[in-house]
């Protein structure tokens, strides 16, 4: 008899999809980077434990006994899904199978992939064309072993990066959720969108499965000037000195605590006036 997971694999409007890869994950502790690029396929003597769906969206993929894992879906054009319904493996439902057991009902809805287009724009609402790049931040949950459980913590991942256009537009192709976008622009000018604040001020930016959300605006702020004299001991002014602010904004939250950025110097202005 044997040891396996099954199921089907729908469209957002029922219709069934054949040829989605069926891939059973774990977490591999030694792992270094982004948190998703952390799990990989499970062995099963050797071998990748992956199927693919058939032409009626069922699959059977056989599993080692008694060994817990994540069951993604992935197919182009389409979000990558965790069992049951998560867009993180951190996220997912672990699965055990016992020795000679047929788990069913372990299906999956894969809709397209969500868009979001939209531009920067100065605080007067005109195209801002100095350059930079725009990213998408969602905060996951997760366990310190992954599906091996451990300690649970939540933190703040960077999803995807989109450099802007020479009149500030981006565009991103991604999975529906909720996000944060962070604007990291010429001049050591960072912060969270509308209007460079922390990301525990960051306004969401939710999208539902398969929108199109285009033509969105974000703000950045007019700019501020801080005026003042430098002079020696004595009083006396000092011309061509530089003189630069620093600021430190809230870049994730982890654990529900806020993690500040490196001091960021702003561009030099002369002094001695």
């Amino acid at each position: 008899p044997a040891t396996q997971v099954a199921g089907k694999v729908r469209a957002a409007d029922g219709s069934v999809l054949s040829g989605v890869k069926v891939t059973a994950v774990v977490l591999d502790p030694a792992a270094t980077g982004a948190r998703r690029d952390r799990w990989v396929t499970l062995k099963n003597g050797g071998n990748d434990v992956t199927t693919t769906t058939e032409l009626d969206g069922t699959f059977r993929l056989d599993v080692p006994k008694d060994t817990p894992f994540r069951l993604s879906y992935a197919a182009a054009g389409r979000e990558t899904r965790y069992y049951p319904s998560a867009v993180e493996p951190d996220e997912g439902q672990n699965i055990t199978v016992a020795e000679n057991e047929v788990v069913t009902g372990r299906d999956a809805t894969l809709p397209v992939l969500a868009q979001l287009g939209g531009s920067v724009v100065e605080a007067d609402g005109s195209a801002y064309t100095s350059g930079g790049a725009v990213e998408l931040w969602r905060r996951i949950n997760y366990t310190d072993n992954g599906e091996k459980g451990g300690p649970s913590h939540s933190t703040w991942v960077l999803v995807k990066r989109a450099a802007l256009s020479n009149t500030g537009g981006f565009s991103f192709t991604t999975e529906s959720g909720s996000y944060r976008l962070r604007a990291d622009l010429t001049g050591s000018v960072q912060g969270f969108l509308p209007d460079l604040v922390g990301l525990d001020e960051a306004a969401p930016v939710t999208l539902q499965p398969e929108q199109v959300l285009s033509l969105q605006q974000y703000a950045i702020p007019r700019k501020a000037q801080i005026r003042g004299k430098v002079t020696n001991l004595n009083g006396a002014p000092q011309s061509a000195k530089s003189v630069r602010g620093f600021y430190r904004y809230v870049t994730n939250i982890v654990d529900g605590a806020p993690v500040l950025s490196d001091w960021i110097g702003s561009v030099p202005a002369a002094g001695g006036t």
